[in-house]
Order: structure tokens, then sequence, then C-alpha cells
């Protein structure tokens, strides 16, 4: 019912973003953007002809329809999108980076892209279609951030180069996202409950003593310990929520002691466990008399 629920939100949420009237499809740096009567813009794909090595999705185009003089400010609209098979089998692209902006990328929307080593996926993307990165046997690095709640199928999976993969904590579930990925070596999950999951999510993926490390979030070693598939790698539990220090009073107060559900201490606890300062895992082993 959880995976009905999910699946019916995010096409009524892609649905909003299409809602709006079509206008024109035109042409900017190389890429063609279909713009909307709402102010908004999806992109649909290269330019004919144009072939482009690096590619930025802005947050923002600008565009004038009616031919105001050079110089003269356009329309701006904000893009929200990326099309199914926007850039598929654009080998020629190498890196690319996507605005804050974008909210969905299509299905194999860079898929076979073999040429690509960088992706940079924007802050505000909630869903990555099915295949949208598949096959990209370049790419050696990719963060997948908290904004992302949704991963179609295999949308990962044949990037053969692939070493290291960061998943945000808002992943729903994984569906053959990484299979055949047979290079990865560092998986830093920072969701705190393990996902259900299949062998074929991770297919082929080394693992077992000399195989991949999993890095998961302080407190949550155990259940992935005991978790299929996820047991199946070597586990980390070394990721923190990046506290730093507490700001009171205008200053910094660091070298403090935080528990997992917020306590504060000053000093050295007096009572074992795991603890976080400075941003970094502590743990306390036994208790210390207290004089």
């Amino acid at each position: 019912m959880k995976r009905i629920l999910l699946a019916l939100a995010l096409v009524f949420t892609i649905s909003n973003y299409v809602c709006a009237d079509y206008v024109k499809t035109v042409r900017i740096n190389g890429v063609r953007y279909d713009i909307y009567d709402d102010y908004t813009a999806i992109v649909r794909g290269i330019d004919y002809n144009m072939p482009l090595t690096e590619l930025t999705i802005p947050t923002q185009i600008e565009y004038d329809e009616f031919g105001k003089p050079p110089g003269t400010e356009g329309t701006h609209y904000t893009v929200i999108s990326i099309r199914d098979n926007a850039f598929y089998n654009n080998t020629a692209l190498v890196s690319i980076t996507i605005g804050d902006s974008v909210k969905t990328i299509g299905a194999d929307a860079f898929g076979l892209c073999t040429g690509l080593t960088s992706v940079t996926i924007g802050n505000s993307v909630t869903y990555i279609g099915g295949d949208a990165f598949a096959d990209c046997s370049g790419l050696s690095s990719v963060t997948i951030p908290n904004s992302v709640s949704y991963i179609g199928g295999y949308a990962f999976s044949g990037c053969t180069r692939l070493a290291s993969v960061t998943i945000g904590c808002s992943v729903q579930e994984l569906n053959s996202t990484f299979s055949g990925c047979v290079s990865l070596k560092e998986i830093y999950c920072y969701i705190k409950q393990p996902l259900v999951i299949k062998s074929h999510d991770f297919e082929n993926v080394p693992k077992g003593a000399n195989g991949c490390t999993l890095h998961v979030p302080v407190g949550s070693g155990d259940a992935y310990r005991n978790a299929d598939v996820w047991k199946e790698f070597n586990i980390v539990e070394d990721l923190t929520t990046g506290i730093d220090g507490i700001h009171m009073y205008n200053r910094t107060i660091n070298n403090l002691y935080f528990t997992l559900d917020g306590k504060t201490f000053k000093n050295k606890p007096t009572q074992g466990g795991i603890y976080i300062k400075n941003g970094k895992k502590h743990t306390v082993k036994c208790a210390i008399r207290q004089k």
C-alpha cells in the first residue's frame, strides 16, 4: 500500500509540472526548452547539430518572443524538469550540472552517455526516472541528494566505473538501481532504517570481506547488519548528523557531547554509549567514576 500511495503521489506531482499550456520550443545555449504559460520550462534536449561536452541546466532561462532590442531583459522561465530521453546516447557529454529548480529527471534522460564522468544533481530533485543514468560507463561517483524520494528501476545500472555512491536520507525504495556497478567500492547511505531490498538491487556489486564498504548513520549499524542484502557489505557506522557546534547568544560552543536523541553534555558522559562530538562519532565504552 505504501508503494502504491507513493507512486500515485509522484504521478500527481509530475502531472502538476505539465498542466500549464505549452507555448513553444526555444533554443538557448545549445539546449532546447519547452516553455509554458505559467513561466516554467522543461528541458527537451540538445539543440540539433550542437554537440556539448559540458552541460549546465540553469534554474531559469530568459527568452523574449516579441523581438525586443538586444540587451533588453526578456521573460524569465523557471526550469522544473528534464524530459524522458532528453540527452540519451549523447556520448559527447562529459559533465552535467543540474540546477536547484529542477524537480524531476525523466526516464533515460542521460542513459548511454558513455563519455559522462561528472554529474551534479540539484538539491530540489525529488524524482529520478528509470534508466536515467543507465550505462554511463565513464561515471565514477554520484551523490543522490536528500530531496530525492523516488528512483526508478535501473537508474544507475551498468555504470561499470562507478566507485562511490551517496544515497540521501529520503529515498523510499531501490529497484535494480545499482545492478551491474561492478567497480563500486564505497556506499554512503544516510537512510537510518535500512530499506527492504533484493539481491538484484546491487547485483554483481562486490560484497564480502574484500568487497564494497557500506557507510551508515551512527546508531544504525545493527539494523543494517541484520537486514537482507545490506548485511553482505562491509558495514561501517560512521555517518553523523554533521553537528559542528551549537550557536547560542551569538557564539559557538564546541566540544559538547550529544546523544543520538539530542541530549547535551558539557563533560565526557559517565554512561557508556555512542555520542557525537564536533560532528564525529565518539564511543564511551564504560562508565567513569566521578570523584
